[in-house]
């Protein structure tokens, strides 16, 4: 799924910093476990 800029910057104006502080959380988990 490709999403553009515009697409991206409506989606983060819409999360509040909880889900975004959560999503960063789980991004960073997700790229620990890759390594």
């Amino acid at each position: 799924m490709k999403l553009s800029i515009d697409q991206l910057t409506e989606i983060i104006k819409e999360m509040d910093l909880q889900t975004f502080s959560e999503l960063i959380e789980l991004c960073s988990e997700y790229s620990c476990k890759e390594k």
